[in-house]
């Protein structure tokens, strides 16, 4: 019989009523007893598998009420043997019950602890599976930043300016800390941390600003948890720095200022080479001694206005200028003093033109100037101020004022030759005229 889903308690009490019952009717009517006998049986089967101290004391009153009953019977009595026979069934039908939900009890506790195992493993492989899932999501995060870092790595040392190596940087700052704020400073601006960076030109890192020791934390905004600052360098300048910040305390670590420092050390690698590539491209462009351009640089820009000049249908005026006794400078005052003389003498022409006109050391001591969308009157006027200017120019060589002159040819496209090489030939050869009668002079025709 299933037991009932009462409490320990009222059990308890519904077994002792019918354990009671069946001794009392044991005493007050002997004769009747074999009818109430099996309320034994009632109390036990209401008390559940567990209940070993209630079965125990039912079964002992059982026993106890057939070793007396006999003494309350009349001699002679038939009853006894069905007592004891009870009592018999009774122990038989409990050690059967016993027996029988003792195995079915360690049967399902083997399949409990089947359960229990089983459950556990899959608890564990849930686990597992949850933590390489994130360690793959994790690692495809890592990659993928990998990638983007190597490609802007790459990228950084294809820029042709230092504004666009500046944007790279603070981009692949920006997908290296998607969840951080990403600034890049090119000054201080009032910034305390980016101040301490143009002054010590290292990086800082603070893992929690409300445990370093280092700084105040009055320096801190409430979304400031975590920093890293680093500079980027130029021939050991700060060009500009770059500062990431977290609300999360603890979110940036040596990992990522390992990585912040590789990178900006290769944009301060690009920006070197640009500034390297800039001086050696402005040195190939310009003459060393006068600052002007070179003869190349001029044979180009010639040929560019020449093709300007034939598409606009506009004129265009050559100049070129050399130095009078220019040799008798170096002979008499050595060299020094003729380098000098060529400075001041390009330095005069720089500035006596204006910013569209282009001006080159042709050779020696001999200058071309072209002049974009000029006519030969307008050649003349701008030749005769430098003729001027020139002759204005004073020196002092070894306590000895002096001065200098220079004489000029003038040629104009198309008008005095249709190509390059005979307009150069035609603006020589007035400039060996000019010489030839006195020196000192302006020749247009």
């Amino acid at each position: 019989m299933k037991a009932l889903s009462l409490g320990k308690t009222a059990r308890y009490l519904i077994a002792a009523f019918f354990s009671l019952t069946a001794i009392a009717s044991f005493f007050l009517m002997p004769e009747k007893s074999k009818f109430f006998y099996p309320l034994f049986f009632a109390s036990a089967a209401g008390l559940k598998r567990k209940d070993f101290e209630a079965k125990f004391l039912i079964v002992f009153a059982a026993t106890l009420s057939a070793l007396i009953l006999p003494y309350f019977l009349k001699e002679g009595s038939k009853e006894y043997p069905i007592f004891v026979s009870q009592m018999l069934i009774l122990w038989a039908s409990l050690w059967t019950a016993s027996e029988y939900f003792e195995k079915e009890d360690k049967k399902k506790e083997e399949e409990n602890a089947v359960y229990e195992k089983e459950k556990k493993e899959a608890e564990e492989l849930q686990k597992r599976a949850e933590f390489y899932k994130e360690h793959s999501a994790k690692s495809a995060e890592r990659i993928r930043a990998g990638r983007i870092f190597l490609s802007s790595l790459k990228s950084i040392q294809t820029k042709n300016s230092s504004r666009d190596i500046a944007d790279e940087v603070l981009k692949a700052v920006k997908e290296s800390f998607k969840d951080c704020v990403c600034e890049l400073k090119t000054k201080p601006d009032g910034d305390w941390l980016c101040y301490q960076i143009w002054q010590s030109k290292l990086p800082i890192l603070i893992k929690n600003s409300k445990n370093d020791p280092r700084f105040k934390k009055e320096n801190f905004s409430s979304k400031e948890a975590s920093l890293l600052s680093a500079p980027i360098l130029s021939f050991s300048a700060v060009f500009a720095a770059v500062k990431i910040t977290s609300e999360k305390p603890d979110r940036l670590n040596e990992s990522d200022l390992r990585t912040c420092e590789l990178l900006l050390r290769s944009a301060s690698i690009a920006l070197e080479n640009l500034a390297l590539f800039s001086k050696i491209n402005e040195m190939a462009m310009k003459d060393a001694l006068t600052g002007l351009l070179t003869h190349r640089i001029f044979q180009d820009r010639l040929d560019f206005e020449i093709l300007t000049s034939g598409r606009t249908k506009l004129p265009f005026s050559l100049i070129i200028a050399d130095i009078d006794h220019f040799k008798k400078y170096n002979d008499s005052y050595g060299h020094r003093a003729g380098d000098e003389v060529l400075r001041k003498t390009a330095e005069t022409l720089k500035n006596s033109l204006r910013e569209i006109d282009i001006c080159a050391r042709y050779g020696g001591e001999e200058f071309a100037v072209i002049l974009p969308q000029c006519s030969k009157e307008e050649a003349f006027k701008t030749a005769e101020k430098l003729r001027e200017n020139i002759s204005r120019i004073s020196f002092n060589f070894d306590g000895k004022p002096s001065s200098i002159t220079a004489s000029f040819g003038i040629a104009v496209f198309p008008q005095d030759a249709p190509a390059k090489s005979r307009l150069i030939r035609v603006a020589d050869e007035r400039l060996y005229k000019a010489k030839q009668s006195g020196r000192n002079k302006v020749i247009y025709e």
